[in-house]
This record gives C-alpha cells, sequence and structure tokens, in this order.
C-alpha cells in the first residue's frame, strides 16, 4: 500500500494543511487554558497542553521521514546514539517545569526559564524520537 501519493505537490499540500490545521487549533486551544490557569492559579494543566501540544508538533514535523522509512523493506533500527546525544538532553531541557521545579535548586539561568527555549526543547525531543526509527535493508 502506497502511503505517499505519487504527486509531491499535492502530497506537500495534504502534509500543509495538517501542520497548519494543528499549529491553528493550537493557537485557539493554548490561550483559553492559559487563561483558565491564570484564573485559577494553577499552572500545571497549561504547561501539560503545552507540552502535548508541542510534542504532537514535532511529530508531525517527523512523520513524512517516519513514513517514508515504512515503505522501504528491512528491519526496524533506532539510532540509540543520535538519541542519547540529541534526545535526551533535549528531553531534560523540555520537561524543565516538571523535573526541576524542586524548592531545593536554587540559581537557574535565564536561559533554561525561557518558554521558547522549551518550547524548542519539547518539538526538537519528539522531532528526535520520530526521525529516529529507519528500516536497515537485510541483504544475505
Amino acid at each position: 500500500m502506497k502511503i505517499l501519493s505519487k504527486n509531491p505537490w499535492l502530497h506537500y499540500l495534504y502534509y500543509a494543511v495538517i501542520v497548519f490545521a494543528f499549529i491553528f487549533a493550537y493557537s485557539i486551544i493554548v490561550p483559553l487554558v492559559q487563561f483558565q490557569a491564570d484564573s485559577v492559579g494553577y499552572a500545571y494543566p497549561f504547561v501539560l497542553i503545552e507540552l502535548i501540544g508541542n510534542l504532537i508538533f514535532g511529530i508531525l514535523l517527523g512523520l513524512e521521514n517516519l513514513l517514508k522509512e515504512r515503505q522501504n523493506v528491512g528491519k526496524w533500527i533506532f539510532n540509540i546514539p543520535r538519541f542519547i546525544l540529541i534526545g535526551i538532553p533535549s528531553f531534560i531541557f523540555g520537561c524543565f517545569y516538571f523535573i526541576f521545579m524542586i524548592p531545593v535548586i536554587g540559581y537557574i539561568p535565564n536561559l533554561m526559564i525561557s518558554t521558547l527555549f522549551i518550547t524548542i526543547n519539547q518539538v526538537l525531543f519528539s522531532y528526535c524520537v520520530t526521525t529516529n526509527f529507519s528500516k536497515q535493508s537485510i541483504t544475505d
């Protein structure tokens, strides 16, 4: 079964529509959840929704590579060195609020507290995990 369309224009049009639809829905949902979190004074639901949205966005970015690999013949492999060097650090920095929001920790550089830094690392982590899967051809 052919997943990707034979016409590259149509394929990228589908892909762009899905990505932009997600971005549009995400831009509507996040401010509503943030407003609710601000009114209640409890930020963890907002942080969790933002984390899930960023992870889904990274998966959408890497989905094309995964679908291309699915068409190949061979055994699935996972690129462990890439995951250890890129995936794990981006996971740690991306889950900053959940891991490091402990009162014992003192000074933390402003770069780590930046929402943009955390968002980029969350997207990078899910993109890294999605694109780390590939098929190794079996040659006898």
